[in-house]
């Protein structure tokens, strides 16, 4: 059968058991192509073969398989849980110096908010920063644990600013210390859900000011 492809030109509509013979047929003409580019080519003749059915077949081939492996023994996510109140809190940095806020006093102008989430109670402590510079993020740290008492454990991203001087303030303070896997953002969840609430308020807040 002859249908005509997006170009206008004529094409072979292919029976569904001729679909992995004209797939193998170019894959071998064109080794090293990916799914995407064999679509391309085969529908300048055919039609009846979809990008899905081409990938599929790679996905078949042992060889395939071997240069890339699917791995299907991955762990599964765990929930961060807590038993108590600061059994374990998440600490992060939301960026606001698209819109920095400036105080009365010369020279001091806040870019930044430290969000320190208790896991437990969903308790949230905020507090300004005017660099993401460890040493700041370790001082307003210390405000905060003198009036809660220290965390057993605090969760945080592999930025630089939860390093350094926080590293070593946590470690005179017994607390251990989490670093979230890179680029899993699932890990900090919670209190990026607080920061969502966070940054949607003050949007509100800078709005109807």
């Amino acid at each position: 059968m002859v249908n005509h492809n997006s170009s206008g030109n004529k094409t072979i509509l292919l029976k569904t058991s001729e679909v992995d013979s004209c797939i193998k047929m170019y894959y071998n003409k064109y080794k090293g192509s990916g799914a995407r580019k064999l679509h391309r080519l085969i529908c300048r003749v055919f039609t009846g073969v979809t990008e899905r059915d081409i990938q599929a077949y790679i996905n078949r081939i042992p060889k395939q398989q071997r240069v890339h492996p699917k791995f299907t023994n991955k762990l599964p996510l765990k929930p961060v849980q807590s038993a108590k109140v600061l059994n374990q809190v998440q600490i992060y940095l939301v960026d606001m110096s698209v819109s920095p806020s400036t105080t009365d006093t010369p020279g001091i102008t806040y870019k930044y908010i430290l969000v320190v989430l208790d896991v437990f109670s969903r308790f949230c402590f905020l507090r300004p920063l005017q660099s993401k510079s460890s040493t700041e993020v370790a001082q307003r740290l210390i405000e905060i644990f003198s009036d809660t008492g220290p965390p057993v454990r605090i969760q945080s991203d592999q930025g630089s600013e939860f390093k350094g001087s926080v590293k070593i303030l946590m470690e005179a303070m017994g607390v251990k210390i989490i670093y979230s896997r890179p680029y899993h953002p699932q890990a900090q969840g919670k209190v990026c859900g607080c920061n969502c609430g966070l940054i949607s308020y003050l949007n509100t807040f800078f709005l109807s000011d």
